[in-house]
């Protein structure tokens, strides 16, 4: 009987849930501590998928995996945090998110960013190709090459203003037609020299 009763409480003990304390995260295994029990609080190592990382917050719900149903060798496989998850999206779509209500969406009709700011940043070239681009700003656009640009900043009403700004700048270079050449690109998908 004794046996069985062991067996039962290691059965049992093979998949806890727990709530999450805090996070270790200073590089190489990400470790959590959890509270499993009112009076037992483990840190275990936390696996994630190659190319995803995450910094859950305390109170964050967190599952459990113990080989053999033993205390030693516990990890955690599932971090879910219910109090920032997105509304569920339609079927097969897939959702980035953070504590804020960022989010990445993989939807059927594209891909959507949501953000306070939004940064793509890269030594080499930034390209986009498609059939249609549209650029909408609510107050300003900015452009700007090497210190010399431009920025269109609405005023109120239908007034805008536009100015145009340079540091040492030297402006100049060939006019063009209305036709407008096709002009070469440096992104490596194009052949640049980036290639």
């Amino acid at each position: 009987m004794r046996a069985l009763q062991a067996i039962a409480r290691r059965v049992a003990g093979l998949i806890v849930r727990g709530a999450l304390k805090a996070v270790v995260d200073d590089g190489g295994l990400q470790r959590l501590v959890v509270s499993v029990l009112a009076d037992e609080v483990l840190t275990v190592p936390r696996y994630q998928n190659y190319g995803f990382t995450a910094h859950p917050l305390p109170g964050a719900t967190v599952v459990l995996l113990s080989a053999n149903g033993v205390r030693d060798g516990v990890i955690a496989v599932v971090v879910e945090d219910q109090r920032v998850r997105p509304p569920a999206s339609a079927p097969g779509d897939v959702t980035q998110y953070d504590f804020e209500g960022q989010v990445v969406r993989l939807t059927r009709n594209g891909v959507e960013i949501e953000g306070k700011n939004v940064l793509v940043k890269t030594p080499g070239v930034f390209r986009v190709d498609a059939g249609e681009i549209e650029l909408r700003a609510e107050t300003s656009m900015q452009t700007e090459v090497y210190g010399y640009g431009e920025r269109v900043k609405w005023t109120g009403a239908k007034n805008y203003t536009r100015d145009t700004f340079g540091t040492d700048a030297i402006v100049g270079g060939a006019a063009y037609p209305v036709s407008q050449p096709a002009l070469d690109s440096e992104h490596p998908a194009a052949g640049g020299e980036g290639a």
